[in-house]
């Protein structure tokens, strides 16, 4: 059960010492939403390695000289919906495991400052997906432009 909670932990959850094991769910339960919780982690932390991974692609491959690709435009959506897929999943895992482990409901809208805001990180996949609707545009009259003489 430590070692559950431990890689819990370790991918991003919050667990209060005090408040882990609820007086309402017994130790199978907590272990149940414990590693249902873990799972779900691990796969948004895998999405968001992928979603690195393409913004790192996309970068090297802007370093190639080329502008306005199809790969490019398709790296920058896929990569805005991720972060944004990312972000909304984490803020849903947050509620659940509230509610589920620290048994309490309620959701905490903030304006943080800094890199790790809810709404700056949704803003920076906007962002991506406008982006990429650009390079789709500036592809569209690039090769209009190369058709004429």
């Amino acid at each position: 059960m430590e070692l559950i909670l431990l890689l819990y932990v370790l991918f991003g959850g919050r667990v209060k010492p005090t408040s882990y094991f609820p007086e309402m769910l017994s130790i199978a339960e907590s272990k149940m939403i414990t590693i249902i919780l873990l799972i779900i982690q691990i796969f948004v932390s895998a999405l968001f390695i992928y979603a690195v991974k393409i913004i790192r692609k996309l970068v090297s491959n802007f370093n190639s000289g080329k502008l306005f690709t199809q790969y490019q435009i398709t790296g920058l959506k896929l990569a805005g919906q991720l972060i944004i897929a990312v972000t909304l999943a984490k803020a849903a895992l947050n509620f659940f495991e509230e509610a589920t482990i620290n048994s309490r409901l309620g959701i905490d809208i903030n304006f943080d400052e800094g890199f790790g805001s809810f709404w700056l990180v949704i803003a920076i996949g906007l962002f991506f997906i406008y982006l990429s609707s650009i390079f789709s545009n500036a592809k569209q009259l690039k090769e209009e432009n190369d058709l004429t003489v």
